[in-house]
This record gives C-alpha cells, sequence and structure tokens, in this order.
C-alpha cells in the first residue's frame, strides 16, 4: 500500500487488494494485469512447503522484496531456514533482492542469488542505513546513507512496523532512482493503512470483528 501511495504520481500501478498472498489470491490479483500498467506491486505468502514456485511462476517478479521472517507459519516447515530457503524461491529470477539485514538471513543462502542486493537497518551498517536522530510520539525524523550519500527524512510514525515498513520503501524508492528530495517529500506525507483486522462498534452494545 505505502508502495503504491509514494509511486502513483509517476506511475500506473497495479497492487494486490488487501491480503490476496495465498496460492488463490495471488492469481487473482495478476489477473487484472493490463497494458497501461508500468509497475506491479504483488504480495506472496506460504504456509508449507513447495508453494513458491507456483507463485513464482505466476508473478515472475524482477524485483524481491523480503520483508521480515517472523513465526507465522513456523508449524509448516521443518525449522525456520527451511522457510526463509522457501520464501526466497520466488527470487530466483529477480534482478535486486530487497532486505532488512536484521533478519539474519545466512550470507550462504544468499550467495546463491548472484543478482544485486540491497540491505537496511537502523544504527548500523547496511547499504542502506538509516540513525535515528529524534523520536516524538507520532514522528521519527532519520538521516539515511546510501552510496556514500545521505539525506534526512522524517517519517510520520513511531512503532517499529511502521518505520521498517517505510525503510523496506524507501530502499525500493532509491533502487528505482527516485530523487532523493521526492522521496523526503513522499514519505513526510504517507498515510497510515487500516489493518486486515479491525473491531468497530455494532447496534445494541455489540462488537464486530471485521476481518
Amino acid at each position: 500500500e505505502w508502495i503504491y501511495q509514494l509511486l502513483s504520481p509517476d506511475k500506473s500501478i497495479i497492487k494486490s487488494p488487501g491480503s490476496y498472498n495465498s496460492q488463490i489470491g495471488v492469481p487473482l490479483s495478476v489477473w487484472g494485469m493490463a497494458k497501461h500498467h508500468q509497475l506491479g506491486v504483488f504480495e506472496a505468502g506460504i504456509s508449507k512447503t513447495d508453494e513458491m514456485e507456483q507463485l513464482q511462476s505466476i508473478i515472475q517478479p524482477t524485483i524481491g522484496i523480503l520483508t521480515n521472517l517472523g513465526s507465522a507459519h513456523d508449524e509448516g516447515f521443518p525449522n525456520r531456514i527451511t522457510k526463509l530457503q522457501e520464501k526466497l524461491k520466488l527470487f530466483s529470477n529477480c534482478e535486486c533482492i530487497i532486505y532488512p539485514l536484521d533478519a539474519n538471513i545466512p550470507n550462504n543462502i544468499l550467495q546463491q542469488y548472484t543478482c544485486k542486493k540491497i540491505s537496511w537497518t537502523f544504527n548500523k551498517d547496511a547499504d542502506l542505513r538509516f540513525d535515528v536522530r529524534a523520536v516524538s510520539p507520532h514522528a521519527t525524523e532519520v538521516d539515511c546513507t546510501f552510496k556514500q550519500q545521505s539525506f534526512s527524512l522524517e517519517m510520520p510514525f513511531a512503532d517499529t512496523a511502521s518505520l521498517e515498513n517505510v525503510a523496506t520503501c524507501v530502499a525500493l524508492l532509491l533502487h528505482l532512482k527516485v530523487p532523493e528530495n521526492i522521496i523526503a517529500q513522499r514519505v513526510e506525507s504517507l498515510l497510515p493503512i487500516q489493518m486486515r483486522l479491525e473491531l468497530k462498534k455494532g447496534i445494541g452494545q455489540s462488537m464486530l470483528i471485521d476481518d
């Protein structure tokens, strides 16, 4: 959603509608592609082994983004390394892979991919480094360093998940050669995203869980 917000002023973009990242959701998302689209942003998720090959053949991504390696769907894999290897199958033919350095991806696994790689992290050395300068309840000021060039950003969020997602977006925009001043302007204007699970007040003193 934030990649769309950041790049839609320049490009005609199609994206996954919500969390359409499954064996059914991915084909439904890709079906919407048309000739006028310049960029497709599709989410892919797996819950067990031997699922990602099918999604890779459907999406055939040229840029791969690994957002994180959490505990979700651990029960579908013998261990966390196997789950990582299965996830990375999506990127088998990518020209660039963007990933968080703190995801603890073993070097021997990454070395299997000879494409360009962009790692990012906060307050440590990486291809793209974010140094936190100031934090307020609703914003975080950071200094970014990429290819020995530095610039500043004000991210309109303070929670860890949002900051990590913004960092991923900034890495992609830099790879796409979006000027740094444009990145700064658009990041500052990012809007919060509705979560897939919402709690709403219903009638008769009831609560509605909208998933």
